[in-house]
């Protein structure tokens, strides 16, 4: 089990992304929504923002140079360039959900 101490040392370094070996679209969905939840719950600002910077960062890496539509898995052994429509569904949920947590924290 990952500790929080764990969490504050993988955050230490402002280019780290969880998923060390690749990066994928969907990931938008899973970590950054549950740091925000995270942070709110420990009130524990700086997850809030790593939240937002995890998501900075994937788009960053997936971003498509021609449509900005993210790709599916970059950075890894294998990867698929493709514009995975799924992945971006996943990604756009994320990416509403993170919004929505800091939404309802300055209202």
């Amino acid at each position: 089990m990952v500790s929080f101490g764990d969490l504050e040392a993988i955050l230490e370094n402002v280019n780290s992304n969880f998923s060390f070996r690749f990066r994928r679209a969907d990931f938008m969905y899973m970590v950054p929504p549950f740091l925000a939840y995270y942070g709110v719950m420990s009130n524990n600002v700086s997850l809030l923002e790593e939240a937002v910077n995890q998501c900075k960062l994937y788009q960053k890496y997936l971003s498509s140079d021609s449509s900005g539509a993210l790709r599916h898995i970059v950075l890894g052994d294998w990867q698929d360039n493709g514009l995975w429509a799924t992945g971006n569904g996943w990604a756009a949920a994320g990416a509403f959900l993170l919004t929505e947590i800091l939404a309802r924290l300055s209202s």
